[in-house]
């Protein structure tokens, strides 16, 4: 059947001229270019409407319930830090009424003046360095107040250090006083030997 349409074809191209028998087969190959350009068209409506379905029921519940553990986790340690926080300060309350009451040696006193100091340059430092990253320009004398309490701080550090060193010392020069100390002797009593009953 195919064999007689081409036959047809080629007797009816055969009485026009060859510009009509070109015509005739772009006309032709427009048209399977058409149809195919049709086919690739809705091959990629499917494809989107295919991705469009994963990206809505997949990848966009996947990654919500990613965002909302990356919040939690992020949400708990937070807390975690700011009950850590919480008991710090307690402790250091505690510490500063005893201090304040005179039942603290000097060496407890002066750490926590040192402490004391040393939160305040930090708080300080934080807020220069928020300033810093906030303007738009490189302030160099903001970056020298930022390193002049840093260097402050990091000598108050070797301080706290050098004091406990100290103490460190003293205790356990203290240790090897009470160990090196003589000791009184103590004799039991005196029973003489245990008689042999031959």
């Amino acid at each position: 059947m195919a064999r007689c349409e081409r036959l047809e074809k080629f007797r009816r191209l055969s009485t026009g001229s060859a510009s009509d028998l070109m015509f005739e087969y772009q006309f032709q190959a427009a048209g399977v270019v058409a149809e195919l350009e049709q086919k690739r068209a809705k091959y990629g409506l499917e494809l989107a409407a295919s991705n469009f379905k994963v990206l809505t029921e997949y990848t966009k519940n996947k990654r919500t319930k990613e965002l909302r553990a990356t919040i939690e986790m992020a949400r708990s340690e937070e807390l975690a830090a700011q009950a850590e926080s919480k008991l710090e300060e307690g402790r250091l309350a505690k510490l500063r009424a005893r201090s304040k009451s005179g039942a603290l040696p000097a060496s407890k006193k002066k750490a926590i003046e040192a402490l004391d100091q040393s939160l305040a340059i930090d708080v300080a430092i934080r807020a220069k360095l928020e300033q810093l990253t906030q303007s738009a320009r490189i302030d160099a004398g903001l970056q020298k107040e930022i390193a002049d309490s840093t260097n402050q701080l990091g000598t108050i550090i070797e301080n706290a250090e050098d004091e406990r060193s100290v103490a460190g010392f003293d205790k356990l020069k203290a240790a090897i006083e009470r160990a090196t100390e003589p000791r009184p002797l103590f004799r039991l009593p005196f029973r003489g030997r245990p008689k042999n009953e031959d």
